[in-house]
């Protein structure tokens, strides 16, 4: 569902692969599923995000709940 309604890798904009738990699933499992968790990303941003050499970036705009 995430990477219907966010196609785009939030880091560098190529097409999304997977998601990245911003709160790993180890420490909040309860957080799985949670949208506001859940960062859509490509393959290698994803390697980069679980290293910590890049920092999550916020959802576009376009995807805030009650956006107009």
């Amino acid at each position: 569902m995430m990477l219907k309604k966010e196609p785009r890798c939030r880091s560098c904009n190529r097409l999304s692969e997977t998601v990245h738990h911003i709160e790993p699933v180890v420490r909040r499992p309860d957080l799985f599923w949670v949208q506001s968790n859940l960062y859509p990303c490509c393959r290698e941003c994803h390697q980069h995000l679980d290293a910590g050499r890049i920092k999550p970036k916020p959802p576009p705009p376009s995807t805030w709940e009650g956006a107009m």
